[in-house]
Order: C-alpha cells, then structure tokens, then sequence
C-alpha cells in the first residue's frame, strides 16, 4: 500500500534484489550521447609509439605517399598509412538513450537503501567510461591503442537492472541508474491503518542505452 495515496507502485530489480518503490511523477525522455573512439583512427594508430616508446619511422616516398621502414630493434608493427575513409562509422558512435526520471513519493528505507547501493555500481561504471574518454587524450601505445577496439561498452548496455509497474506498461530492461538523490528519512502514518514506517522520497534517473554508429538511423 502506497504511503501517500495518489502514488504509483514501481518495481526496480536489480542485482541486489527487488525494490518496491512509489512515485509521483514518471517522465520519458530520448536523449543522444555522440563520442569518437580514437583508437580506430589512423592517425592516431599511425603516431602511438610502442610500449617501449619507439616511434616508428615513416618517410615519404614518391608523390608524398607514405612508407614505413621496417625496424627488427623496437619490436613495432605495421601502421595504417591511409586516411580514414573506412574507419569512420568505426570512429563516429553514439549512445542512443531513453530516460525516465522519476519523482519518488515516500518509499521505505529498505528499498531505497537497496536503490543506493546500485547507484554507487552504476556511478562505477560511469567513471569507467569517463575514465576511457581521459585516456584517449593522452599519449599511449599502439598496443593499448589496438586493446582499446575489443572495447562493447556492454558495461553500459546490458545490464541486470530492469523497470516495471502499471505506470510502466511492462517491463524496461538493461537499465543503468545515472542519478539518484534521497531525501531525509521519516517516520510517515500508513493511509487507512495505524502503523508507521520510517521512508523517503527521492528523486531517480535510469537511463536504458544502445550503442549505434552515428550514421545509423
């Protein structure tokens, strides 16, 4: 039974277990996040010096067309020499998102705590990928560089958290908690009964992302 009659029940279920929450106000939003991946750039692929900080040697030849010399002393490898015509949609992502933000009525303190502790995950692997942005503008490897392609950011996309409820017409998969903010616990009277709960409203963003080249539709 909701604390504040007029809420919505919400379920958010998440590694930790399932927290039954209420909520006043639920918005749907898309929203797009555009970044380069670096490490499929020639340029950059071209320049990366080798874990021992060997840069390789290219010259131009005839007609200003590239050449690299081969070295046996550096351990390097071959360098794209090219532009980067066919690494574009490689280059070029894009996070598309759809976003509910989520005003929550009061909720008790054991679904809201449980709502927290997936926040500081999801807020983990936030930093990581903005940890991966840094390192593209530093000076790395072409080993690192070249581990960097495997990257899915699957972290981001596929994840253990889903939505549901009435408000929700089913079931919202792969979700990623990018906001939450609780307010201060209080003791609330239960409607129609006469017992208390110590609860909290709050304020949640979830964000549900797919990965996309950013010439795709």
């Amino acid at each position: 039974m909701a604390i504040r009659p007029g809420s919505t029940q919400i379920s958010l279920i998440i590694s930790g277990g399932t927290a039954t929450l209420y909520a006043d106000e639920i918005t749907y939003t898309r929203d797009i996040l555009d970044f380069d991946r670096l490490e499929f750039s020639n340029a950059k692929l071209r320049d990366a010096p080798t874990t021992t900080g060997a840069k390789p040697i290219i010259l131009e030849a005839f007609g200003g067309q590239p050449i690299q010399l081969a070295t046996t002393c550096t351990n390097d490898v071959i360098r794209p020499l090219g532009p980067d015509d066919n690494n574009i949609s490689s280059i070029k992502q894009r996070f598309n998102i759809q976003r509910f933000t989520i005003k929550g009525a009061p909720s008790t303190t054991a679904n809201t705590d449980l709502v927290y502790t997936q926040a500081l995950t999801d807020q983990n692997l936030l930093n990581t990928f903005g940890l991966y942005q840094d390192e593209l503008n530093m000076e790395l490897s072409i080993t690192y560089l070249e581990s960097l392609q495997s990257q899915t950011f699957s972290y981001l996309t596929t994840t253990s958290t889903s939505l549901t409820g009435p408000a929700i017409n089913g079931t919202i998969s792969n979700l990623l908690i990018t906001e939450y903010t609780p307010d201060v616990a209080y003791e609330y009277q239960v409607a129609g009964g006469s017992t208390s709960v110590v609860a909290r409203a709050f304020t949640l963003t979830l964000e549900q992302r797919t990965l996309t080249s950013r010439g795709s539709v």
